[in-house]
């Protein structure tokens, strides 16, 4: 188990309750927001050039596109915990 600590903000309830039982069965420990524009860091929207460069300079560390497997976003999310 990790027990690394996670601020999931999503605006989808579903997808939110889904991520987070994901994440919770890799031992992290999950905290849900429904909005918030300063504290994500893992973005889950379409992306174009563009937008990838306006996430990055608000501190969007890494995104992943929906829909997602499960097996991607516990890659992504480890990446960035060890960065």
């Amino acid at each position: 188990m990790t027990g690394e600590k996670i601020l999931y903000i999503e605006d989808n309830r579903d997808t939110a309750s889904a991520v987070k039982i994901i994440l919770e069965g890799e031992g992290y420990e999950v905290t849900l927001a429904y909005n918030g524009r300063k504290f994500a860091f893992l973005s889950a929207i379409p992306v174009s050039k563009e937008r990838v460069g306006e996430l990055k300079k608000v501190g969007v560390s890494d995104y992943i596109t929906k829909p997602f497997v499960k097996a991607d976003l516990i890659k992504r999310v480890g990446k960035i915990l060890k960065a």
